[in-house]
């Protein structure tokens, strides 16, 4: 049978909210550029306008209070690292603490958009699985990394080892969560890159 038509507006609604949060945060994950402020402020303009996006196209997420409380508090938080803008000794660092925090804030909204686990964490799977792939694979051929230098530490592509070693970290419960084959080569791959950052944070 086939959708009504408020039904596939639904759908393909959700799509392109999913499209554009996997553009967000594969930019975040693989283009980061460590803590550079530059590529920040795009990922997080990107994120805004994707969240912009879905809230024009897809029904507001019912919160429970655990969720509005979450929302609130980062939204607060974001707020108040604007507002320390006007009496900061160095501005510029408070503008990337906002920067931060929106962006934070930003692709919490685009989560509570898309709803369905499964899809969050096959989104995330893919994304992740290219991070790995590409960590890996610099370091066993460096010229493909954004320099041919030699570093004793994993940190292509995100040019900053505490930052891969962290994203690295936050892959393992998604290869758990998939579980059997996919799984186990997911976090044998991570543990490896992992300990390839030599990062003590990780």
């Amino acid at each position: 049978m086939l959708a009504s038509p408020p039904m596939r507006g639904a759908v393909e609604g959700r799509t392109a909210v999913v499209a554009a949060a996997a553009l967000v945060l594969g930019g975040a994950l693989l283009l980061g550029d460590g803590s550079d402020a530059g590529p920040l402020f795009w990922i997080g303009s990107g994120a805004v306008l994707a969240l912009a996006l879905g809230l024009a196209v897809l029904p507001r997420p019912e919160l429970g209070r655990a969720g509005i409380a979450l929302v609130l508090l980062l939204s607060a938080f974001a707020a108040w690292s604007a507002a320390t803008i006007a009496w900061s000794v160095e501005p510029d660092r408070s503008w990337d603490s906002f920067n931060r925090a929106a962006t934070y804030a930003a692709v919490l909204g685009l989560g509570l958009l898309v709803r369905s686990p499964r899809t969050a964490a096959a989104l995330l799977a893919v994304l992740f699985a290219v991070l790995i792939g590409w960590a890996l694979l610099s370091a066993v051929v460096p010229a493909l990394g954004p320099d041919v230098e030699l570093s004793a530490r994993l940190r292509d592509p995100v040019e900053y080892w505490n930052a891969l070693a962290l994203a690295l970290a936050m892959a393992l419960p998604i290869w758990l969560w998939l579980g059997r084959a996919v799984g186990a080569v997911g976090i044998f791959a991570s543990v490896v890159a992992l300990l390839l950052t030599q990062s003590r944070g990780g």
